[in-house]
């Protein structure tokens, strides 16, 4: 008699597991169905300039937002309700029934600021998040080149990302193992080139 009951008990706990996981499923689909979270496409971006990421989260219901933020790596720059630090970021929240919108400036980019940034959110259906790239580039600060009769050199303050320096005279080339090069970083990202024969 001991072993029957055994059995019955063992039936019916799978078959009760069985339904809650066909049931987590289905309302998984559900929140994903009344739920759109949208962030811009990958932005590309020149040195100082300011680059403006939004996340928009909609529904066809009302949403109660419990976290919205935008972060960069595992540091978060701007969030819904709580106050940000950094300089370097403006950040905005709009509320709207169906439609909110919690927007990040980067202020200033640089070669250092560039990256993936991700928009995270949990609200009354679930938790979401979706990313976008930012890609600094054309970056030059400033240049300058001087010649005489026996040497030429010149230099690129600021630069990102590092190109090619060529060297000519009319129609000849002169190639680069033939010249001096120095160069350092600064503390965001840009390169400091200087070229001399």
């Amino acid at each position: 008699m001991m072993k029957g009951m055994s059995l019955s008990s063992d039936v019916s706990t799978r078959l009760v597991f069985g339904w809650v996981s066909i049931i987590w499923f289905i309302s998984g689909i559900a929140v994903s169905q009344m739920l759109n979270l949208k962030t811009v496409s990958p932005v590309a971006a020149r040195c100082g300039e300011n680059v403006t990421l939004t996340c928009n989260v909609s529904s066809s219901s009302e949403i109660e937002i419990k976290f919205f933020a935008w972060n960069a790596g595992n540091k978060s720059l701007c969030t819904k309700d709580g106050p940000h630090d950094d300089p370097k970021v403006k950040c905005e929240y709009i509320y709207g029934r169906q439609l909110q919108t919690l927007t990040l400036t980067l202020l200033n980019v640089m070669p250092i600021d560039q990256g993936a940034y991700s928009c995270k959110l949990r609200s009354n259906y679930g938790p979401a998040f979706h990313k976008t790239d930012v890609k600094v580039q054309d970056c030059l600060e400033t240049s300058g080149h001087n010649i005489n009769e026996s040497r030429a050199e010149c230099w690129f303050n600021g630069v990102y990302p590092v190109g090619t320096v060529h060297w000519s005279q009319g129609e000849v080339n002169f190639t680069a193992p033939a010249f001096n090069q120095k160069e350092k970083m600064d503390h965001q990202g840009r390169n400091y080139l200087w070229f001399r024969n």
